[in-house]
């Protein structure tokens, strides 16, 4: 069975403006054929260089047979869509066959230009399976909906992105600031236990663990904030670059921590 429709379209500037008629059926229910069919054509509809009419956009103005009888076609000939395509104000024709074979299919697409007939873009495939030929039309869709534009001088469109939020860059001042909070609290319990030897309130006996643990704990928080300086450092200087620092180091050292962060400039 083969399905035909008439696009009446005014030349016209713009994205190059695609019929699809349909498809010769073989072995395959018409109706799964005609959903195929607005599927794959509804993919191809999704590149903004084409304009696609499908055969269910003219019958909800027009009876097919009252097409061809405009038209003065009365057969389902190939020969016929040929002769429509010809009466069209589009710019190429997609034609083809889709048959079943046991559980296989053979799909053959062909898209010629209707001014001179000559042929812009083809593609065939033998899927395996209902499942497959729906992955295939869903794959094939972009590409030959590429190759189309591309024929008649339209190249890839320019896509534009908005700069986000990036938080993923938000993530080491997150941690820095974790990292300050832990070392200004171990800064604050190192000098509680200095002010206390100084008062004199600690026991002799304790006094040695005392003074070790309160060197630990400052230690330790001069690491955490020079960490958490270096953290921050280092989100603000992924913000500005565009990219994460190439090297960060925090290196403790006799007088507090020494903290490094090495950037590339593009």
């Amino acid at each position: 069975m083969l399905m035909v429709a008439v696009l009446i379209l005014g030349a016209a500037e713009g994205p190059v403006k695609l019929a699809v008629p349909g498809l010769s059926l073989s072995g395959i229910e018409s109706r799964l054929g005609e959903a195929y069919v607005e599927r794959f054509a509804t993919l191809l509809g999704k590149d903004p260089r084409l304009k696609v009419t499908t055969r269910r956009d003219i019958e909800s103005v027009l009876g097919i047979e009252r097409q061809k009888q405009m038209l003065g076609c009365s057969d389902g000939s190939s020969t016929c869509l040929a002769e429509l395509a010809g009466g069209l104000g589009v710019d190429a024709v997609l034609s083809g066959s889709l048959a079943k074979t046991g559980n296989s299919y053979i799909v053959t697409l062909r898209v010629v230009r209707t001014k001179d007939g000559t042929e812009v873009a083809s593609s065939s495939e033998r899927p395996r399976g209902d499942d497959a030929l729906g992955e295939w039309f869903e794959a094939e869709a972009p590409r030959l909906a590429d190759e189309i534009a591309r024929s008649f001088g339209l190249s890839a469109p320019v896509v534009e992105t908005k700069e986000g939020l990036h938080l993923e860059r938000w993530v080491p001042a997150i941690a820095g600031v974790g990292c300050l909070a832990a070392g200004i609290g171990l800064q604050v319990a190192a000098r509680s236990d200095a002010a206390n030897l100084n008062q004199g309130t600690v026991p002799l006996a304790e006094a040695p663990a005392v003074v070790e643990r309160g060197k630990a704990t400052e230690t330790a928080s001069w690491v955490l904030l020079g960490a958490g300086v270096a953290a921050i450092a280092a989100s603000v200087t992924w913000f500005i670059v565009g990219s994460a620092p190439a090297k960060l180091a925090v290196v403790p050292n006799s007088g507090g921590v020494f903290v490094s962060v090495e950037v590339t400039l593009p």
